[in-house]
């Protein structure tokens, strides 16, 4: 036993002085060596012989603890030349104009001002030192505008609690008619992007949006931006102005599009949970909202069709209450049809009788089909007032599936042709279909905000 302990003790002096060359080696001086280094240097011929075990499985720690012990230093972010804007590096994550965005639409609040996060200061090119510089630098050929740091590096961890987050490249460049503003996506894919426009001339940050609340840019005829911001379960459009910097509510996320000669947009929107719907429309040409949103819960708004013209819109309407203390929806009154004229925001009930409830079309959750000339299908079925208790099952059950949709009702709906520009109501038999060329009541599928 006693023959093998000089072996041992050799065995113990290289891991020694290997501890020392490796703490030497990167850059700790003896007065500063950190970790293990110091204590296990200092130690004696007769404590190491007395516990050669224990100190032999330490070294091994130290020399690995002195090897790990690098220090990363920032490197500076090389901005490349900028080139023509055409051909800027697109990256597939999201389209413009505005679509396939999420799917429940959202509850305005009196929070928009906070939301903007504008940042109106210049352009800076410093880096912080709690960045990361990514290697190789992502390229980008846009107009003479320099990209912000967020199209280079990664960010460090942001406010709201999203720690460490993946790098992606800024996408989707888009700029204005006169090409003075700049929009794009910027930051990681959190339910959504965030959303960046630049001043081309002055290389202003004019808006910002937070990581993961960017939806959709579209910049319109009227200088204004169409900007869709929300979370992972919801959603809003606002107009933004980059010249004032104002921004400002149109409505909530949903179901809806353009009209054909995309001069006006009109959306359905609902709230998070519960039987509600509401309309908005917004004229470009006008720049106004031709039909605000309601600030309160108290109708089923939808079923939302543009005619085809393009000037008005058609929906159904039916007022609705709901009773915290009892769970209790009422239905008081028949569905009605209201038509909206796009350019004035004239509003007329084009059907209504407190005997009947309308739906539009022959199909199933009554989405229309076609038009055929200034005709539409509607089906009617008799109305009485209701009051439903809610349940889980609630939106499965047949009378709420008849009430809602026009569908599973206990007795089969009476067909008419309905004139949007008439209100005449004549039997669907009677209208002569074959004659006209059938047109698509619904916008293209881009065109849509695709619940």
């Amino acid at each position: 036993m006693h023959q093998d302990r000089p072996r041992l003790w050799r065995v113990l002096a290289a891991g020694k002085r290997a501890l020392g060359r490796a703490c030497w080696q990167r850059g700790f001086p003896r007065s500063r060596r950190g970790g293990l280094c110091q204590p296990l240097a200092a130690f004696g011929h007769t404590r190491m012989r007395k516990y050669y075990p224990l100190w032999f499985i330490l070294i091994l720690i130290g020399v690995t603890s002195c090897r790990d012990r690098v220090i990363e230093r920032p490197v500076a972010v090389t901005l490349s030349t900028p080139a023509p804007f055409t051909s800027a590096l697109q990256t597939p994550i999201f389209s413009s104009p505005i679509a396939s965005v999420l799917p429940t639409p959202f509850i305005p609040t009196a929070t928009i001002e906070a939301e903007q996060e504008i940042t109106p200061t210049p352009f800076v090119t410093s880096m912080p030192i709690n960045t990361v510089v990514l290697t190789p630098t992502p390229m980008y050929t846009v107009t003479s505008v320099n990209l912000p740091r967020e199209c280079y590096e990664i960010l460090p961890e942001d406010t709201q609690g999203w720690g460490k987050l993946d790098f992606q490249p800024c996408s989707n460049f888009e700029s204005s008619p006169d090409e003075r503003f700049l929009g794009f996506f910027f930051g990681p894919d959190l339910c959504g992007r965030g959303i960046i426009i630049l001043d081309t001339q002055t290389e202003e940050m004019v808006y910002r949006s937070g990581l993961g609340q960017g939806l959709g840019i579209e910049f319109l005829e009227n200088g204004k931006v169409l900007l869709t911001t929300g979370h992972c379960e919801g959603g809003q459009i606002s107009l933004f102005d980059p010249i004032d910097k104002n921004l400002s509510f149109l409505g909530g996320l949903g179901r809806g599009g353009w009209n054909v000669t995309r001069t006006a947009i009109a959306i359905e929107t609902g709230p998070y949970q519960g039987v509600a719907g509401a309309i908005w429309g917004y004229n470009v040409e006008k720049d106004f909202l031709f039909l605000p949103q309601v600030k309160t819960w108290g109708q089923v708004d939808d079923r939302l069709l543009w005619t085809p013209d393009g000037s008005h819109i058609l929906f159904l309407h039916r007022p609705v209450s709901y009773t915290f203390e009892s769970n209790l929806y009422t239905f008081l009154e028949a569905r009605s049809i209201i038509r909206v004229n796009a350019t004035t925001g004239e509003q007329q009930a084009l059907v209504r009788d407190s005997r009947y409830d309308y739906h539009f079309c022959a199909g199933a959750y009554n989405w229309c089909d076609h038009w055929y000339g200034d005709w539409i299908q509607v089906r009617r079925f008799a109305f009485e007032p209701q009051s439903l208790v809610y349940t889980d099952d609630f939106y499965h059950l047949p009378t709420v599936t008849c009430l809602l949709y026009g569908i599973n009702c206990n007795e089969s709906p009476e067909l008419f042709g309905l004139n949007w520009r008439t209100g005449e109501l004549v039997p669907w038999d009677d209208i002569p279909s074959s004659t006209f060329t059938p047109i698509s009541a619904q916008p293209e599928a881009t065109g849509w905000f695709i619940p």
